[in-house]
């Protein structure tokens, strides 16, 4: 068992801690169980906020900055916000994109590619 500690926040909350941000965007409940699941794995400890399309989105707008990856899904309800993020360097995303394919290639296939964007940090 190693000593790695992730922690969770949700609006309107933040919390200051030297570590790898991870912005989950609207994802679905299978999305949340992947990325969960794969951090269970890492080596380093992690910030995961997440954000849902009933929560704020000034919330959301600021932790995409504070943020080191991104990870959106891409068939969310809230394509606006879909499109904007995917405009990101640090984004990445879960699922088929609809129409957006040539804003963003950086679709995440494993649990591995999550680990190392983590471990590149």
């Amino acid at each position: 068992m190693n000593n790695v500690q992730i922690t969770a926040v949700t609006p309107p909350d933040d919390i200051v801690l030297q570590a790898p941000r991870l912005l989950c965007v609207d994802l679905s409940a299978q999305q949340s169980e992947f990325v969960s699941n794969t951090l269970k794995d890492t080596t380093k400890d992690c910030v995961v906020y997440i954000w849902n399309k009933d929560a704020d989105v000034d919330w959301l707008f600021d932790k995409a900055f504070k943020s080191t990856i991104i990870i959106i899904n891409s068939e969310s309800d809230c394509q606006d916000i879909v499109g904007w993020m995917l405009s990101m360097k640090q984004s990445y995303y879960l699922g088929q994109l609809k129409n957006l394919s040539l804003l963003n290639n950086k679709a995440i296939y494993s649990s591995q590619q999550i680990l190392d964007l983590i471990e590149e940090y």
